[in-house]
């Protein structure tokens, strides 16, 4: 019974730190999106991400959210926003993202900007 009962808590606090410190696990998807970029948000409670929303054209109505975690990338990102200029993401999603990650949500993590 105690030992049923120590695994179960080790597997608990395993799987709470890959989450809390944004451990990211096998590629399920990666591509590009061609679009404009309508929103950068800086969101969550405790843990501080960016979001970035792209439609694939102005008159379009799906929006798609993607993560931001390179800082950098910022810059680029508001300055096309502001322009209303297209912009090719490119991104990569996860089976299992962490609370660094975008809190887990959005479809993918963008790694790349190309105007």
């Amino acid at each position: 019974m105690k030992g049923g009962i120590i695994i179960v808590l080790l597997i608990l606090i395993i799987v709470g730190t890959v989450c809390t410190f944004g451990i990211s696990y096998e590629t399920t998807t990666s591509g590009t999106h061609t679009g404009i970029v309508t929103a950068i948000e800086h969101t969550g409670f405790f843990f501080k991400t960016y979001t970035v929303y792209v439609k694939t054209d102005a008159m379009s109505s799906q929006e798609d959210a993607y993560c931001l975690t390179d800082t950098s990338l910022i810059p680029i990102l508001t300055k096309l926003e502001e322009g209303k200029e297209k912009v090719t993401i490119t991104f990569k999603d996860y089976i299992i993202k962490g609370w660094l990650d975008c809190n887990g949500e959005p479809n993918g993590i963008i790694t790349g900007v190309n105007q």
